[in-house]
């Protein structure tokens, strides 16, 4: 199989001739799947010439040709088709025309034009055609029969009686010259650069002897009379129209030698398909750095990368590259919920992982699947993906044994293995090669030695691989604009935060900080009533500049009667009255059922807000998201972080994202009466602001906001905060 045109043995005489050796047919078979652009100005073509011409067809599309074809409105009557939408616009003197329906037109295709149509339309599909009828403006007939072909490096221009016919390839007196740009000649170099003046000149309409017809009409009338098709599929039809046709010795022997070499690409095809690959053309450098430095560390690994940076198929790179080493593809995928047991899914089957099984309480055929787990481990083709709760049951030990020592097992958003009731079930599993997956994986108040479990379990005394946030945003992550607004405590709400923060350290036995403290002062700050009123300020903000579809909206937790939904039903409803009828607000809970329908919705427009409390705080893939509102972000890093990950994703509809973050503030009297107390409240806010801040995409802009609103209550300035916190960093790790 040739490689480039200068591989080709072409003519001496560079002439090919229907009655001599080198027939015009020989030079289609070998030119053709090298091109990278084919141009056509052609008099006339018709559909039939592709019985012959279909594998190389086919082959020149697989890989990656483009055509450009300028043509008289004459196509065979066979075709029965017209490409030309508005025949109302062209004098019926000049132009010939077939007015019948297409209906009956797909009736009388015959299997190899409707090939051609296949091809045409994936072409389309891909944007790699352009299709453009003509006639010469004194109304006569184009016979122009010319191509311009390019394979990257040379370019070779035809001329000379070249009818792009069954008839022209085969049977008529035909004959034309080939032009070599590589043939170091003047005339001949000359001859290609002025073909190709004058179909660029004619395509782009700034010929003044032709006029384009309209061609807008092409595509849809191709659709109607084709199928879509992938590449493997055009290859394997376009072998079976070349059987149904016996010619001459000659054209047969070509025809063999065209078609084994498209049975090689099937072949090749085949291998390819049966094995798992990476779903792309190739992954990214610092994925292939990711997985080096995991074998590095005996396949044991924890990958700390910034949501929306591909942590999902940086693992699945390390199975793939596992497998091609070991022949095996035996994995267990571990994720927090519902959503992410269908991404994984279905990104495993787009890099062709076999006997995918989704083990959690929505798979109502789960216990037929488990039925096959023995026999798919003997043949080292079972993938499983699970949930934490799942893989801590007492079904999943049973079928295990408790040695996983033959999979690969990734733990996907890996701080969840740093929950008690986890580190208490997974001490007694056995494990070889394993993969961590976090944009944050360390757990904020570590009571129960969480993070050093983390750590011990990775063999690792830091990320095996670290690619943060700052070093994505631009590239990889959408950038982002940071909104600060501000709400305050009422004297109430600050009592009770007072209270908390004095049992801070009224130390457990076995913790360093009174948790349950700690979380109660910060659900004082998430649900300080008073955002509400800051919510409807940013709503309406957002009304009025039009940008109300694609928001989430970040609701606090639980209320005093612990109904963990109250409070964001409350919320919901104040902004339905507020702006009656003009917001579709919808609230994405464990409980919320369809919720994958729920993400469709928001994701095409039909849903404007989702409200949430947890559900979406990990790994859930939304690229179209475009605003953040952030009535609950919370102390707890790993927490916004993941949050302010659902609204970086890259998306073709929006040029960057929206964070609206709500920051508390002491009463505002409190500065004046106990400036300690307020500043040691404004600081623990300002982690998150810092965070949000620094990688912003109008840090200056949100920077003034705050130092004008900290004036206007009697604090101090953001750098002055900023470098307290700092300071306190410092003193921590010294």
């Amino acid at each position: 199989m040739f490689a480039k045109y200068r591989d080709v043995d072409f003519p001496p005489t560079r002439e090919y001739s229907t009655f001599s050796n080198r027939i015009p047919l020989e030079f289609y078979l070998s030119t053709f799947p090298l091109s990278e652009r084919i141009d056509l100005f052609l008099g006339y073509f018709n559909s039939s010439v592709f019985s012959v011409l279909a594998p190389v067809m086919a082959r020149f599309i697989y890989n990656g040709g483009k055509m450009r074809i300028i043509t008289n409105h004459y196509l065979k009557y066979d075709d029965k088709l017209n490409l030309v939408e508005n025949l109302n616009q062209v004098d019926t003197d000049s132009f010939e025309f077939i007015t019948e329906n297409l209906s009956e037109l797909i009736k009388t295709l015959s299997p190899s034009s409707k090939h051609f149509y296949d091809c045409l339309r994936y072409l389309i599909k891909e944007d790699r055609i352009e299709f453009q009828p003509v006639i010469l403006k004194n109304g006569d007939m184009v016979h122009k029969k010319e191509m311009i072909l390019f394979d990257g490096r040379d370019t070779i221009s035809t001329t000379g009686s070249i009818n792009f016919t069954l008839s022209g390839l085969i049977k008529n007196d035909e004959s034309f010259i080939v032009d070599l740009s590589w043939d170091n000649n003047i005339n001949v170099n000359h001859r290609i650069e002025k073909r190709i003046d004058i179909f660029h000149s004619v395509i782009k309409g700034k010929n003044s002897s032709y006029k384009l017809l309209n061609s807008s009409g092409i595509k849809s009338l191709i659709q109607n009379v084709s199928d879509d098709k992938e590449i493997e599929e055009l290859l394997q039809d376009s072998l079976k129209f070349q059987k149904q046709n016996e010619y001459g010795e000659k054209i047969s022997q070509l025809l063999k030698k065209s078609e084994n070499e498209t049975l090689n690409i099937l072949k090749g095809l085949e291998e390819i398909h049966s094995h798992p690959r990476f779903p792309y053309e190739k992954p990214y450098s610092y994925q292939v750095e990711a997985y080096d430095n995991w074998v590095k560390n005996a396949c044991i690994g924890l990958f700390e990368m910034a949501t929306g940076t591909g942590k999902t198929l940086t693992a699945i790179l390390c199975l793939i590259k596992e497998f091609k080493r070991k022949r095996k593809q035996l994995n267990i995928i571990v994720v927090p919920g519902e959503e992410l047991i269908n991404q994984w899914g279905q990104e495993l089957k787009n890099s062709q992982f076999k006997n995918v099984i989704k083990w959690y309480s929505k798979n109502s055929n789960l216990n037929n699947e488990l039925r096959s787990v023995i026999h798919l481990k003997r043949l080292n083709e079972l993938n499983i993906v699970i949930t934490y709760k799942s893989f801590q049951s007492e079904k999943f030990k049973r079928k295990f044994k408790k040695d996983l020592t033959d999979f690969i097992v990734v733990f996907d958003e890996a701080h969840n293995m740093g929950a008690v009731g986890f580190m208490n079930t997974n001490k007694d599993y056995q494990y070889n090669k394993r993969i961590g997956l976090s944009a944050t994986p360390l757990r904020d108040w570590d009571e129960a030695g969480s993070n050093d479990y983390i750590y011990s379990f990775f063999n690792i005394k830091k990320p095996t691989f670290e690619f943060k946030m700052k070093d994505a945003i631009g590239k990889f992550l959408s950038e982002y604009k940071y909104y600060p607004y501000f709400s305050e405590l009422s004297f109430e709400e600050w009592d009770e935060y007072k209270f908390w923060t004095s049992q801070l350290f009224i130390k457990s036995e076995n913790e360093s900080i009174n948790t349950k403290a700690a979380l109660k002062r910060q659900q004082v700050i998430d649900k300080n009533y008073s955002k509400r009123n800051t919510l409807l300020d940013i709503v309406d903000r957002l009304k009025t500049e039009k940008n109300i579809k694609h928001t989430l909206i970040y609701c606090p937790k639980g209320s005093e009667e612990d109904d963990e939904s109250r409070i964001i039903y409350q919320i919901g409803e104040l902004v339905k009255d507020r702006f009656k009828g003009q917001i579709n607000g919808h609230f994405f809970l464990a409980e919320t059922i369809d919720r994958k329908l729920l993400i469709e919705d928001f994701t095409n427009g039909h849903v404007d807000f989702i409200y949430a409390i947890k559900c979406l705080d990990e790994g859930v893939n939304i690229p179209v998201t475009k605003n953040a509102i952030f009535i609950a972000s919370g102390k707890n890093k790993r927490e916004y972080i993941q949050r302010r990950g659902r609204v970086l994703r890259k998306h073709k509809d929006k040029t960057h994202s929206n964070i609206f973050d709500i920051i508390v503030l002491p009463p505002r009297e409190i500065f004046m009466s106990d400036k300690k107390s307020a500043l040691n409240l404004v600081k623990n806010e300002f982690s998150r602001i810092i965070e949000f801040i620094d990688i912003s995409k109008n840090s200056h802009e949100a920077i003034e906001i705050i130092n004008k609103k900290l004036m206007e209550v009697g604090g101090e300035g953001y750098y002055f905060v900023k470098n307290l916190i700092l300071e306190d960093e410092k003193r921590s790790t010294a």
